[in-house]
């Protein structure tokens, strides 16, 4: 994690971060005070502009568009995350 901005148009990358993303269960927080710091975030983008941003805050937390979830299945793999970006 080298702390650079990147921007990926590779399709296929795309769909592999999101298929990583689905395999989380989350429950929004009851504490949504903020949280700072992340491992990751992203910004996703459709034709007419910004959809959503996902940030990976840790291992346990994940924040959709400003809102706090914790992963309720397991913890993410930040490692799984970082070798896709990488293979970019």
């Amino acid at each position: 994690m080298s702390g650079e901005s990147g921007s990926i148009d590779d399709k296929a990358t795309i769909e592999k971060l999101i298929i990583q993303l689905d395999r989380y269960s989350l429950e929004m927080m009851d504490d949504q005070v903020d949280i700072g710091g992340c491992r990751y975030f992203m910004d996703l983008y459709s034709g007419s502009g910004k959809v959503s941003r996902i940030t990976i805050v840790d291992e346990r937390i994940i924040n959709v568009d400003g809102i706090y979830y914790e992963v309720d299945n397991s913890s993410v793999d930040i490692a799984a995350f970082g070798e896709i970006i990488e293979s970019s």
